[in-house]
């Protein structure tokens, strides 16, 4: 399930080689230290001997807490039971059972350790350090078998493991085995608890390795200060693992996201153009749902040359948005301005249009060729509040905004739908800006208050588009009052035209079906409406209204 990386990317700058206290508190680390590597993925934890062959001892209470606890004598294990529940405040507090475990050896080892329940109960399994902050906790694997996979510790230090009933207490005493075994780190391994940023494992080259050790388990990996080609960007590609749904972020030194992404469950994630800071940036794996002691992930981070004119991360809010200049000296008449983005899971993309002198504008968003995406183009306006919706076309399809009078700027968005992504090659937006046309009308003009004013006799141009549009036009009847026609040269293709007739208070006085409608109108403003009877849409074949008095 490797995702194919696009291009040669730039070799990464050294890591920093400081590592943090084995034993630190960790809050928000599920367990799963990272091992960097260059190539190779192993397919499993393996430390020391088959779990079959430790011996074990049997559990002596009390040893309930840290001041109590038992000894743990290495390379043996412990034959333990959950004792009955005790009464507490809140009811009955199920029993809990504290191993002391010296390491011996020398230096730094990967640690593995399993605790196994009896069938039908659930125990948790905690490893805390010698001043009994906890270092790391198990996930849960079949059978209900509870695991840290893949923890640093050091000889000489001494650390604990406490087994815990999760839930309701079963009642009377349920046998568990607890095995903890150990092997030398292989060249390269860095195996810290790792799930914040003081604590992340550095990234010496372009590939890292760990576990999913509960859910919600995060592993944070830092990519070192660098001096990278101006404009250059960060690509990470994360590997699937069976029954994990994955999620990727971009940090910066001061703990903001950059760019973030959440995967569909056993499937690989990428995420593309996430911006890269002098003094460093970090890149957090994360499991939102799921577990695994088996199976480790495996991470790419590359640096990527510029992608010419494309958009800036992070810009998934009006405030961020990547701006583009529209219009103005040296861009030719019905010239177009083309800009590009990717797009991951739950990815939006924000561009403000800033445009140079007026005139009428038409955007289009169009996937690469060939990709079965389905995109959506929205405009947005106050506090970024979609003003209007483009979601006619479908997958591989362009969405069209025919036509819009932005005056000095203009606010789009564009997303995709919910799992789908762009990150091998981008989309295109283009932006056409054509002198401003007295014969067009003027979106916005989907109310009276914004309606396009038009002159009798004098045809004007307008789009039923996107699908659900209304186009409202002005006019003003002669002192006399006559009767009013309204005619479309044609039915735009694929649309059935409604054309209805009101007066300055929008009280209807005509509507047909078709291309025309008459009524008597009185003196003064009065109102044409077009829109389409089955909310149908024609982005690129406008139609042509006619307003006259007979």
């Amino acid at each position: 399930m490797r995702a194919k990386l696009l291009g040669v990317g730039l070799a990464l700058a050294a890591a920093c080689s400081s590592r943090p206290k084995v034993g630190a508190d960790r809050k928000h680390d599920g367990g799963p230290s990272v091992v960097v590597v260059e190539r190779q993925r192993p397919k499993a934890a393996e430390a020391g001997p088959a779990l079959g062959s430790v011996p074990v001892v049997e559990e002596q209470e009390p040893n309930d807490t840290v001041e109590r606890a038992q000894p743990f004598e290495f390379p043996k294990g412990a034959q333990g039971h959950m004792g009955p529940p005790q009464p507490g405040k809140r009811g009955p507090v199920g029993d809990a059972d504290v191993y002391q475990w010296l390491v011996a050896g020398e230096g730094r080892q990967a640690a593995r350790v399993v605790l196994t329940p009896v069938a039908g109960i659930k125990l948790g399994l905690e490893v805390l350090d010698g001043d009994g902050a906890r270092v790391a906790s198990g996930g849960e694997g079949e059978g209900g078998i509870v695991i840290v996979p893949n923890l640093a510790v050091e000889a000489g230090r001494t650390y604990y493991l406490r087994v815990a009933e999760r839930g309701k207490p079963a009642g009377a005493a349920q046998p568990y085995r607890l095995v903890a075994t150990t092997a030398a780190l292989a060249e390269g391994e860095e195996l810290e608890p790792n799930g914040d940023a003081a604590h992340a494992t550095p990234l010496g080259g372009s590939e890292a390795t760990g576990f999913y050790g509960a859910p919600r388990d995060e592993d944070w990996l830092r990519v070192a200060p660098q001096a990278p080609p101006e404009g250059a960007t960060l690509r990470v590609d994360l590997e699937g693992v069976d029954g994990v749904t994955p999620a990727l972020r971009v940090v910066d030194a001061a703990g903001a996201t950059l760019v973030d992404a959440k995967g569909a469950r056993s499937q690989p994630l990428t995420l593309r153009n996430a911006p890269l800071r002098p003094d460093g940036v970090f890149v957090v794996v994360r499991a939102e749902a799921g577990s695994s002691a088996e199976l480790r992930w495996l991470v790419r981070v590359q640096v990527e040359p510029p992608v010419p004119l494309a958009e800036t991360e992070p810009n998934d809010t009006p405030d961020k948005a990547t701006v583009v200049t529209l219009g103005g000296a040296g861009v030719g008449e019905n010239a177009a301005t083309v800009v590009r983005g990717f797009l991951w899971p739950g990815d939006a993309d924000c561009w403000r249009g800033k445009v140079a002198g007026s005139g009428e504008l038409r955007v289009e968003v169009a996937p690469p060729e060939g990709a079965k995406v389905d995109l959506k183009l929205e405009v947005l306006g106050i506090a970024g509040k979609p003003r209007l919706v483009v979601d006619d076309a479908g997958a591989g399809q362009p969405e069209i905004l025919p036509t819009w009078y932005p005056g000095s700027e203009v606010m789009v968005r564009v997303s995709a739908r919910a799992k789908e992504s762009l990150v091998e090659a981008p989309y295109q937006l283009s932006w056409q800006i054509a002198p401003p046309g007295a014969a067009s009308e003027r979106e916005p003009d989907n109310d009276a208050a914004s309606a396009t004013l038009v002159t009798a006799g004098a045809p004007v141009r307008g789009y039923l588009a996107p699908r659900g549009d209304e186009d409202w036009y002005a006019v003003t009847a002669p002192e006399t009052g006559g009767r009013l026609r309204a005619a479309l040269d044609r039915a735009p293709p694929g649309t059935s035209p409604i054309v209805r007739i009101l007066d300055g208070r929008r009280a209807e006085l005509a509507s047909a079906r078709g291309t025309s409608a008459t009524a008597v109108v009185p003196a003064g403003p009065c109102f044409v409406v077009v829109r389409d009877a089955a909310k149908g849409t024609s982005p690129r074949e406008p139609y042509q209204l006619t307003v006259s008095f007979e």
